[in-house]
């Protein structure tokens, strides 16, 4: 896990070092995942362009849902009409959709808010839903893990009644990461750090000084 207050340009080149460091360039397949927010593929295409790039499944149903939704007259319309689009989604036809939710948007006077965002993320991230052809690789379609450890970090740091300085905050976020990695790099630097020493003090030397 990496975590950091950084900003983007470093967390792309704490990610790119760390996959090198574990080897991950080695791997036949190899996976960047990310939901739509524009920054996560400039981090791709500059650190990550030999990975397949996949944009989650979760957040791009989640816009279908809403417009589903949004332009049915009953929640049972709109859930019927989502369960259809969920599964063009599932089998990766996402221009399917994008000409469904188009059409739906032509036909009213004031397209609606949901229906063009929805419009939007699936056009902006359609070359990244592939997600039948990313089923028969093996390669993951969603970041349900990482979603689920960023809950966790926010429970850690953004709990009731805890306050951070701003020098404080960054170590602190570096030792929950490492706290729920699959590696635990803490505990192999105290291990590290307990065999380097023999349990003896050692002493400074002092510096003589002349008498003025």
């Amino acid at each position: 896990m990496i975590a950091t207050r950084k900003g983007y340009d470093y967390l792309g080149l704490a990610l790119a070092a760390e996959a090198y460091h574990r080897g991950f360039n080695k791997a036949v397949s190899k996976a960047f995942m990310g939901d739509g927010l524009k920054v996560n593929w400039s981090l791709w295409a500059r650190h990550f362009p030999h990975y397949t790039p996949i944009t989650d499944l979760m957040h791009a149903l989640s816009y279908v849902y809403a417009a589903a939704v949004a332009c049915s007259a009953t929640i049972e319309d709109g859930w019927a009409l989502y369960v259809r689009w969920l599964g063009i989604v599932w089998s990766g036809d996402i221009s399917q959709v994008i000409e469904a939710l188009k059409l739906l948007a032509a036909d009213r006077e004031e397209p609606l808010e949901a229906v063009n965002r929805a419009i939007t993320y699936l056009s902006n991230n359609a070359s990244r839903m592939k997600y039948a052809e990313y089923r028969r690789a093996g390669l993951p379609i969603t970041t349900s893990l990482v979603e689920s450890t960023q809950k966790q970090i926010n429970y850690r740091i953004k709990g009731t009644e805890k306050f951070w300085r701003d020098e404080h905050l960054e170590p602190l976020l570096q030792l929950v990461a490492d706290d729920l990695s699959d590696t635990h790099d803490r505990a192999a630097f105290w291990t590290r750090r307990q065999q380097r020493h023999d349990g003896f003090r050692q002493r400074r030397r002092k510096t003589k000084t002349k008498d003025s």
